[in-house]
């Protein structure tokens, strides 16, 4: 299953550096929300960042979206 995060990047042909840049969040934090990875912060940060980074790429059904991160 294709992550929903990078799939999105990709299609917009965005890099990891760009949304770095424009959201100032670490690389590496990206990289565990594109890995689907949900411990990679403590709650609710982790949420927090899923959340703004969906807004980012103007996600469908967010609030769906983010309840993995609860």
């Amino acid at each position: 299953m294709v992550n929903i995060f990078k799939q999105t990047r990709l299609n917009k042909k965005l890099l990891i550096s760009d949304v770095v840049e424009k959201l100032c969040y670490p690389s590496d934090v990206i990289e565990s929300l594109e890995k689907d990875k949900i411990d990679f912060l403590p709650k609710p940060y982790n949420y927090y960042f899923a959340k703004y980074y969906a807004q980012f790429l103007k996600l469908d059904n967010i609030p769906d979206l983010l309840k993995k991160y609860r």
